[in-house]
């Protein structure tokens, strides 16, 4: 595990839960359609960061790996990750793990989000979902934290 996917450094120890409140999904979503409805390359002073700011629970490395992700995507792709990340409960450390397991190549992150067969997980997904659940089970047990507080997908 490298320093970046760390949750120690640079975070205001905030909890990871998975549980949003209506509230929170709400203006999530109002973010998102805001970020849409704006020119490219315009206006987004505040948006993209108050997106990255909520996906990463404050979590200093899961910041900078989706503002690469925003460098790397379109806007329209962008505000796709951000969704589909909040559907599935990427959030805080989870991010930082995501984009270390797609080797900080925001490309196929996205393309296993997208992934839609039946009512079950991808394969793929499955395998993200795996990795991800693995970094959280380690960074718990070593950073001395119960079960689950890093959160889950």
């Amino acid at each position: 595990m490298s320093c970046k996917s760390c949750g120690g450094c640079f975070t205001a120890k905030k909890s990871t839960t998975n549980t949003k409140s209506h509230t929170q999904h709400h203006r999530f979503l109002a973010l998102l359609r805001l970020a849409s409805k704006q020119e490219p390359g315009l206006g987004h002073d505040h948006v993209i960061p108050t997106i990255t700011a909520e996906l990463s629970l404050g979590l200093y490395s899961s910041q900078v790996a989706l503002l690469s992700a925003y460098e790397q995507l379109s806007l329209e792709d962008f505000i796709d990750l951000a969704r589909l990340c909040w559907e599935y409960g990427i959030q805080g450390s989870l991010v930082a793990w995501a984009w270390e397991y797609y080797k900080k190549d925001a490309a196929p992150w996205l393309a296993c989000l997208q992934e839609t067969g039946t009512a079950k997980p991808t394969k793929q997904q499955i395998e993200l979902w795996d990795s991800l659940d693995s970094q959280a089970e380690m960074h718990e047990m070593f950073n001395g934290l119960g079960a689950g507080r890093v959160g889950r997908v």
